[in-house]
């Protein structure tokens, strides 16, 4: 039987009744156009099963699905089955589990949406295809590397279509042939950024944007996880980190004419400040000292070791001379460089090393 969960079919059309009545028919006996007519308008409006009486005729194909009928076909996706109806104008939401049907839904209709919900795949199917791990793929799906599924969701699982990423693989592939072999300037993608020390979604992000370009597939496999690229490609290709404002450890000790010692102490009591970056030549994260820190520093204190630079000293005589005048450092510690303020050393030494240049 059919399930008659319609309210569109109301009033039947009877163009075709008047074309009968209108012919040689009306003096005849035989119901039988009556019928057929009558049979045509139920079969395409109303859900009837295959196998179905109507009329005396049995029903072989069916020509209209109910919301029901439909997503026994659907299964799972059924959520997203009725988004789609409501979205597309065949059904209106109802305060009951199901929406209603304002329009018939042919077979044909149904089928291109039983071939677009059969190519959804949810986030773990999608990744193993691509050939990434699941939070990769959803940093790429996040920076919208990837094509976003058609169909709108509410839950928190997100679906894509398997054709579209297919053909978003083919496009990052170029004609790239199988590859058994690397040489010592190739890598496979997902080792790529510990050589490179960068992230795999900028490189999916050049690829994406045609920068970069695979040099081959290993062992001929169509994923992410066998794209062979050549590094000194991928190092042009990728972003170069601006440099930052700040000077390394070791140019800013020699500079201030200190020990590493005495720069971790000048750090851990907020006379210098440190931070991390991105070097522009390596791209490894790497330890800064703020530039503007170590001018604020220069300003107040001078080192021993820039005050006997200026006189062509060593540190040991400098001190007892400076000591024997009166000045005595701030900073003097054992295992320390001594760091006075300029305001305690005399005036002709307080001009000493503030014009010092920064790298």
């Amino acid at each position: 039987m059919a399930e008659f969960e319609l309210d569109y079919c109301k009033i039947p059309h009877f163009g075709a009744f008047q074309t009968i009545f209108a012919s040689k028919w009306q003096r005849s006996f035989n119901l039988t156009p009556i019928r057929d007519v009558f049979w045509d308008y139920l079969i395409e409006r109303f859900p009837y099963a295959p196998g179905t009486n109507v009329l005396g005729q049995v029903l072989e194909t069916r020509r209209v699905h109910s919301v029901i009928s439909a997503q026994r076909e659907i299964g799972s996706r059924a959520k997203m089955f009725h988004q789609r109806l409501i979205k597309d104008g065949f059904a209106i939401p109802t305060q009951a589990t199901l929406p209603r049907l304002i329009k018939p839904l042919r077979v044909d209709d149904f089928e291109n949406y039983a071939k677009e919900f059969d190519d959804l795949i949810y986030e773990m199917e999608a990744a193993e295809i691509t050939g990434i791990t699941v939070e990769t793929f959803r940093l790429l799906a996040k920076a919208k590397l990837i094509p976003a599924s058609q169909v709108q969701r509410r839950s928190k699982r997100r679906a894509f279509q398997k054709s579209d990423l297919k053909m978003w693989l083919t496009d990052l592939i170029k004609q790239a042939p199988a590859i058994q072999n690397l040489n010592s300037q190739q890598a496979i993608l997902p080792r790529a950024p510990v050589i490179l020390n960068c992230d795999l979604v900028e490189l999916i992000r050049a690829m994406v944007i045609g920068n970069l370009f695979p040099v081959g597939l290993f062992d001929g496999r169509a994923r992410l996880d066998h794209f062979v690229i050549d590094l000194d490609a991928a190092r042009d290709a990728l972003p170069r980190p601006e440099m930052p404002n700040g000077m390394k450890r070791i140019p800013t000790f020699r500079m201030l004419r200190v020990t590493n010692a005495t720069l971790n102490y000048l750090l851990e009591h907020g006379y210098l400040e440190a931070f991390k970056a991105a070097h522009p030549a390596t791209r490894r994260q790497t330890a800064f000292i703020c530039k503007y820190s170590i001018e604020k520093f220069n300003r107040s204190y001078v080192s021993r070791g820039v005050l006997a630079n200026s006189e062509g000293a060593i540190g040991g005589p400098q001190f007892a001379k400076l000591n024997k005048q009166g000045m005595r450092p701030f900073i003097d510690k054992p295992g320390l460089s001594k760091i006075y303020r300029r305001q305690d050393v005399l005036p002709e030494y307080r001009h000493i090393g503030r014009d010092l240049k920064l790298l």
